[in-house]
């Protein structure tokens, strides 16, 4: 019910990492925003770059928390890339409105980022960087994996 009304939610703060699988950031993303609560959600660095992310920011200008490594993913039933393929930064938002989250960011220190830009910079983020689509990197795994196309 939460999820279908976000303006009737009784949290205080989300803190996710939703699936990274279709288009379940960018519906996370939307939902915490139309809460106006504070969150902090883990994604893949590259949404930073995607036409949905800076739509769906609108007024909001949340800050971003880097890993000094990348993080590694466990996969159920052994799916997936033993090391990610993709820097991921924690997306985090006060919910009071673009002012006091930047007061918040600025008050943190090591690997905390303003904005996009300052994550390129600091080269989180990689812009000329495409992931491949599905069928591609089914077939890359296949081949990783000793298998054919």
């Amino acid at each position: 019910k939460a999820y279908r009304d976000p303006a009737h939610t009784t949290h205080d703060v989300v803190v996710t990492n939703p699936p990274f699988s279709e288009d379940h950031k960018e519906r996370c993303l939307r939902w915490a925003l139309a809460t106006r609560k504070p969150f902090a959600l883990l994604l893949p660095a590259y949404v930073v770059e995607r036409r949905w992310f800076r739509e769906a920011l609108g007024e909001a200008r949340p800050f971003f928390v880097a890993p000094q490594e990348r993080y590694g993913f466990d996969h159920p039933l052994g799916a997936g890339a033993d090391n990610s393929p993709f820097f991921s930064v924690w997306v985090l938002d006060s919910g009071r409105g673009a002012a006091a989250t930047a007061s918040i960011g600025a008050a943190l220190s090591d690997n905390v980022f303003a904005d996009v830009d300052a994550l390129r910079r600091a080269g989180h983020v990689r812009a000329e960087a495409k992931r491949p689509n599905p069928k591609r990197r089914r077939k890359q795994l296949a081949r990783r994996s000793g298998g054919g196309e």
